[in-house]
């Protein structure tokens, strides 16, 4: 029964809804163009999910606090209504599973006689693998899922939207406020199949939005090239390993890159338009709209697109005029209305009592840093031997914490220089460009090329530090590099046909296996969601050349500690059948103290953290994060010594302080003398210990001691 529910919740959530988008749209569009109708079916499947997730937050934010069913039969009722208004457009909705089954079989056949097309299904195959059979770890999957999971047990944005500093049944303060687009799909998940099911439901939205993304692109430039291009297009997305990680890691980015496409596709499309383009521009705001909605970063990309429309048609006609208008209006009221609905005045000439607050109150940090001197980072060495072994340590990102120089290097230029994420896609992209250029452009390459470039010149300002030192935020303009990329790898391939019989077939392997190793090498090195957490320093050592020295010298000792410290994919193969607690445990040290707190710690017991998501999803017991306004944090700025620091935190009702090596990196770690708590042993005990994790009882506070 559990299984039948999952399954049909799967199937309308990505395949129904889509269906009745893909009606709706066409029946708008039925009158105006008829251009856009080849790619809308392949542009409608992820907006199903999309629209489900904005009903589901407007219903949460106006109508809060009703029950499941009449949630799940407003959903029902809207796209019931949609169905009915599209049906007329049903002849084309066969027309285009036909067409798509048409490809389908016809890549089928020609698998075996493409290496890039086997390439590309085995690593779709372990992206979907991956991201589902193996549980949820990074931080941002499980902030969205355990702010979903609030919201089901209140039914209401209530939490999410700052009404209380913190939920007060699990001590969760959510820090980081974006567009809920992954929290309120993952609702629907759990008031459909159930507050049970909704884990292993969320988990299929990442390798799913990753499928969508690499049949439109196939679709883009099968359309404009050739299906041998559409190949190449594909498999080099796939191949990329930030692409790649991104398909398996239960985030946001996948979706994001989908829905850009996407609207970037449709804002082609009005460019084209000579006629009314009233409806297509409605249609266009949209999908802006749900681009908005998925992620902020959208907005470079849709601004690139925008100055092509502006440019390429006459400046002065009222017309464009107005149809940009429209598109803005769309694009407002479906996405960017979350940033203004959100705000404590508009709220109230709404009439709307929620109690918002400004987020800026809340994240006003009380804890007071020492000016100009630098203090020592303590260990608890006393006790255990000190965090040396950075095996567990904060994950490697470019350009934070270095000079200027490398900053701007290793940071803002990562396209080029992080190989490690990006492989060779960005040369290449460069190279394709340069061929572009001389040929004439349809309006998508151009709308593509802008919106490239303004995201390049928003990453290399250095507008938010953020943008350019995240690699998942750089990769914005990832397919669409591969676009352009596609055509010119069957160029080359191309090249080499006046060649030998053997040198034709063995080409294309080559090709494969040089533009997939950064993909393979990067993730055998650091795992892929078990024992991901290899050396945070191994991609800066990498580049230092200091390998080289240890390879001369001892070979042996170089290649066994690389097998036992960073191939970590073996041990991702290792754990592919055991259970989630296992996997968990072998993927963060971290997790197995919230194992053990879960299992042996008291109800009562109140745990000092450095971590958030991590705990609060997969454990049970209440814990307060650092920076929680929770507890008296300008108390804790005063703590200068461990006396007073203990005497702080059993005031405040702690019990247990839970640490591993990234906890040491943490701001209120450094300037406090937690190490000197953690080490003194009338202060603190071990009683837990689990790689670099370690779950302290503090002596002399709460339950514990009675």
């Amino acid at each position: 029964m559990t299984l039948s529910v999952c399954l049909l919740t799967l199937i309308f959530t990505y395949v129904i809804a889509s269906d009745v988008c893909f009606l709706v749209v066409s029946r708008i569009l039925s009158r105006t163009s008829e251009a856009i109708s080849e790619r809308l079916f392949w542009m409608s499947r992820g907006v199903g999910p999309a629209t489900i997730s904005v009903l589901i937050y407007v219903m949460f934010l106006f109508f809060p606090n009703q029950t499941r069913l009449v949630y799940v039969a407003a959903v029902m009722v809207v796209f019931g209504s949609a169905a009915v208004f599209g049906r007329a457009e049903l002849p084309r909705l066969v027309a285009a599973y036909r067409k798509a089954g048409a490809l389908l079989v016809q890549g089928l056949r020609r698998t075996i006689s493409s290496p890039p097309l086997v390439a590309t299904l085995l690593l779709v195959l372990a992206a979907l693998v991956l991201g589902v059979v193996y549980p949820i770890v990074e931080h941002d999957g499980l902030s969205a899922a355990i702010e979903a999971r609030i919201m089901v047990r209140d039914m209401s944005m209530a939490n999410y939207l700052a009404v209380k500093e913190f939920d007060p049944q699990t001590g969760y303060h959510m820090a980081n406020f974006r567009t809920p687009f992954l929290q309120t799909l993952y609702v629907w998940f759990g008031l459909v199949a159930g507050a049970e099911q909704m884990d292993i439901l969320a988990r299929t939205v990442s390798p799913v939005f990753g499928i969508h993304c690499l049949a439109l692109l196939g679709v883009l430039v099968f359309r404009r090239y050739s299906s041998h291009a559409a190949i190449w297009a594909v498999f080099i997305a796939a191949c990329t390993p930030i692409f790649f990680y991104m398909g398996y890691n239960n985030g946001i980015d996948t979706a994001r890159l989908f829905l850009s496409l996407a609207a970037l596709t449709c804002i082609s499309e009005l460019v084209e338009c000579r006629g009314r383009s009233w409806r297509l521009a409605l249609v266009t705001g949209g999908f802006c709209g749900f681009a908005l909605f998925g992620h902020l970063l959208a907005a470079p990309a849709l601004g690139g697109g925008a100055l092509v429309y502006l440019v390429v048609r006459p400046i002065l006609s009222m017309r464009k005029l107005a149809a940009g208008l429209l598109v803005i209006f769309s694009a407002v009221i479906i996405g960017a209305q979350f940033h203004f609905l959100t705000s404590p005045r508009l709220v109230e000439r709404l009439g709307r009592e929620v109690g918002l607050k400004r987020r800026t109150e809340q994240r006003k940090s009380t804890v007071e840093r020492p000016p100009a001197v630098k203090v020592g980072r303590e260990t608890v060495a006393a006790k255990k031997p000190p965090y040396k072994d950075s095996r567990k340590a904060v994950p490697d990102v470019r350009g934070q914490g270095t000079s200027q120089v490398s900053q701007f290097i290793f940071g803002r230029m990562q396209f080029l220089t992080g190989v490690e994420y990006f492989g060779g896609i960005a040369y290449l992209f460069l190279a394709a460009i340069v061929l572009t250029i001389r040929h004439s452009k349809s309006s998508l390459e151009n709308v593509f090329l802008a919106a490239a470039a303004v995201t390049t010149v928003v990453v290399l300002s250095g507008v938010r530090t953020l943008s350019w030192s995240n690699p998942r935020y750089v990769a914005s303009i990832l397919l669409i590099a591969a676009y352009f990329v596609g055509p010119l790898l069957a160029v080359v391939e191309g090249f080499f046909k006046r060649c030998a019989p053997r040198v034709q077939r063995l080409i294309p392997w080559f090709l494969v296996l040089s533009l997939a190793f950064p993909a393979i090498l990067v993730t055998s090195i650091r795992g892929a969601k078990v024992e991901i957490t290899n050396p945070g320093s191994f991609y800066a050592d990498l580049r230092s050349l200091k390998w080289v020295r240890t390879l001369r010298d001892d070979p042996g000792s170089a290649l066994a500690t690389f097998w036992r410290d960073y191939f970590g994919i073996r041990r991702t193969i290792q754990h592919l059948a055991s259970d989630d607690v296992t996997k968990l445990c072998n993927s963060h040290d971290f997790f197995a103290g919230v194992f053990y707190i879960k299992k042996n710690l008291p109800a009562d017991a109140k745990t000092f953290l450095f971590r958030d998501a991590r705990f609060f999803y997969y454990s049970k017991h209440r814990g307060v994060v650092w920076y929680s306004p929770e507890h008296d944090k300008a108390a804790l700025g005063r703590a200068r010594t461990h006396e007073k620091l203990h005497e702080y935190l059993c005031g405040q009702g702690f019990t247990h302080v839970l640490l591993d090596t990234y906890s040491t990196t943490q701001a209120c770690f450094h300037y406090r003398p937690f190490g000197k708590v953690l080490e003194n042993c009338e202060m603190s005990e071990i009683v837990f210990e689990y790689g670099t994790a370690r779950v302290f009882e503090l002596k002399g506070c709460g339950a514990v001691d009675q």
